[in-house]
Formats: C-alpha cells, sequence, structure tokens
C-alpha cells in the first residue's frame, strides 16, 4: 500500500492529519524538514506527497538573484515535475484526501481480486498440467499397443511366399514349444 508524505505549515499538517485520520487512512509520516521531503520525492515514486501550496514555488529569472524571495522551506515546482509528483492538483485538502482514500481502497480491492485470480490461475495450470501428463501416458501406451502388432492367423494363408521372415520365426518358435 502506498504512504502518504505531508509536508506544509502547522494548520496544514494539522488539518491534513485529521482528515487523513477521519478517511480511516493510517499509512502516513508528516515531514518537518525540507532535504528530507526532497529526498523523499527523488527516492520514492509511487507514494503520495500532500504538500502545502505555499511550500512550493516556481522559479523565476529573478531567484538567481534576490534568493531571498523564496521561501527558506520551500520546494520547488521543477522537483516535482521531474519526478512525476506534480500530475495532480486539488483545490481542496478535503477532495485530495478523499482521492488517496479511494485510490488505497481500489488497490487493496485490486490486489484483492488479483490475488484471486492468480489463484485461478495456478489451479488451471495444475488442471493441465495433469491433463498434459494423462495425455501423454495415453499416447506412451498406444504406441506401445502399436509397436507390438495382433499376429496373423497363418491357417488361412496358401501361398508361403505371403509370410514375413519374424512370422516364420515365430511360427516355429511357436510349433517347438507346444
Amino acid at each position: 500500500m502506498a504512504k502518504v508524505y505531508v509536508y506544509g505549515g502547522e494548520k496544514f499538517k494539522n488539518r491534513v492529519e485529521k482528515l487523513l485520520d477521519s478517511q480511516g487512512v493510517s499509512n502516513y509520516d508528516v515531514i518537518n524538514t525540507l532535504d528530507m521531503i526532497q529526498e523523499l520525492i527523488k527516492n520514492e515514486p509511487k507514494q503520495y506527497f500532500l504538500i502545502d501550496e505555499e511550500k512550493i514555488y516556481e522559479p523565476l529569472f529573478i531567484h538567481k538573484w534576490l534568493k531571498f524571495l523564496i521561501p527558506k522551506d520551500a520546494i520547488e515546482s521543477t522537483l516535482l515535475k521531474e519526478n512525476g509528483h506534480y500530475d495532480i492538483n486539488f483545490s481542496s485538502i478535503d477532495n485530495a484526501v478523499r482521492y488517496i482514500s479511494l485510490q488505497q481502497s481500489m488497490n487493496t480491492q485490486e490486489n484483492k481480486e488479483e490475488r484471486e485470480f492468480i489463484e485461478e490461475k495456478s489451479d488451471t495450470q495444475e488442471d493441465k498440467e495433469d491433463e498434459v501428463k494423462s495425455a501423454e501416458s495415453e499416447e506412451i501406451i498406444e504406441e506401445e499397443v502399436q509397436e507390438t502388432p495382433e499376429p496373423r492367423d497363418l491357417t488361412a494363408l496358401t501361398d508361403i511366399d505371403d509370410i514375413d521372415d519374424t512370422e516364420m520365426q515365430e511360427a516355429i518358435s511357436e510349433t517347438q514349444i507346444n
């Protein structure tokens, strides 16, 4: 299950925590440092990040010379875009938390359905393997039966040239045994 990381001001973090708890999302962490959130964004591409929009800034040309205009604990939007975390924006925190809750419940349902599907496939695969094994053993038995031909009734033959050498040898050995 994907983890939710929360980063922002104190009011934002408190509100998001309450909403996550009310929606039943328990797999979340509150991040307090800029370095930690930047590292997580780079290293955790499949996770959810709820970031206060006050903590995201668009780099402007002027920021190169006037760095004091950049909030000290703000994340550059290009970092989010480069790592695939800037694709969904919500107009309210409520909508974002509902979205995460739905995604996690859908993932749980998909995982359950996927496990059931895999179990069905493995049962079907075992059945197919059993069928193949039984078909192979039937083929082997049929081949053995075909390899040992039924002896011909030699009493109805009128010409000695119609008898094979092996049939002649068998007939001779049968008469010697009897």
